[in-house]
Parts: C-alpha cells; sequence; structure tokens
C-alpha cells in the first residue's frame, strides 16, 4: 500500500508482490526497495469507483463515514508559508 490512502480505499501495488509458493497469502515488499520510486504511486489506486463522494471525517480512515450523509466532492487544502517548497 502506499502512504496515500489506506487498505480500506487502495489496491497493493503489484510491483511490490512477492511470490510465496509455500503460502496462497501474497507478500508485499516496502515502496523503498523500487527501482524507480516513481512507481511507487502504481498502487494509488482507487478499489470502488464512485460517481460522487460522500465526505469522510479523516479520522476515520475510510472505515467509518461520519458526517451528514450529504454526497460531496472531497476537498484538499495547502497553505506554503515562504518561497522554499
Amino acid at each position: 500500500y502506499t502512504s496515500i490512502g489506506s487498505i480500506y480505499d487502495t489496491v497493493p501495488n503489484s510491483l511490490l508482490s512477492v511470490s510465496d509458493s509455500s503460502s496462497s497469502k501474497d507478500s508485499f515488499r516496502p515502496a523503498y526497495l523500487l527501482a524507480d520510486g516513481r512507481l511507487e504511486r502504481a498502487g494509488r489506486v482507487k478499489k470502488i469507483a464512485h460517481p460522487t463522494y460522500e465526505k469522510i471525517h479523516v479520522m476515520s480512515n475510510g472505515m467509518n463515514k461520519v458526517g451528514t450523509g450529504s454526497k460531496s466532492l472531497l476537498t484538499a487544502s495547502l497553505v506554503a508559508i515562504g518561497d522554499e517548497i
């Protein structure tokens, strides 16, 4: 899984998959072992695509839906202070 999202709303990055013949369970290497770090984003695929998103409380991490139940788009904000990023 990637650093953005959770195990509940993203899929494992198949590029990090390790096949284990002794077990039927999939295992995955850490993302820092990718030869090309840009491929880390390959795991940021959503499990279920919805035409609209329900508002989810930040602390719920995708498991519990909190709020009025009204449908809206998720938003994010970024505040930069200074001239170096």
